[in-house]
């Protein structure tokens, strides 16, 4: 049998979120770029951290190549072979930085 809530609850249009003081003149002057090092390969990385995931295969090859002109990543589908990532690689010089792909285990 389905639970009756009787208590008020808050919508978008009941609350005000009041943005902080800043020095910034326009929102053309944010960066979002921050820099991070990953814990278990210390590997370096300065770019916006915002992933395209693997979301009804969201992480394709022509997302991977718009995300990364801003620098953010894109974790690439399972379904493209060795050769198309290859591909990628080889036209898009850099592209490795913010790509990642995973495939299957096939015994």
């Amino acid at each position: 049998m389905p639970r009756i809530e009787n208590e008020i609850k808050l919508d978008f249009k009941d609350v005000l979120i009041r943005p902080k003081r800043s020095t910034l003149q326009s929102r053309e002057q944010v960066d979002l770029h921050r820099p991070y090092v990953f814990r278990h390969s210390k590997t370096e990385y300065n770019g916006v951290p915002i992933i395209a995931a693997n979301m009804d295969t969201v992480g394709t090859l022509a997302m991977a190549k718009v995300l990364a002109s801003v620098d953010m990543f894109t974790a690439l589908h399972k379904y493209y072979t060795a050769a198309e990532i290859g591909g990628l690689l080889t036209e898009n010089p850099g592209i490795q930085d913010v790509s990642r792909a995973a495939s299957p285990v096939v015994d």
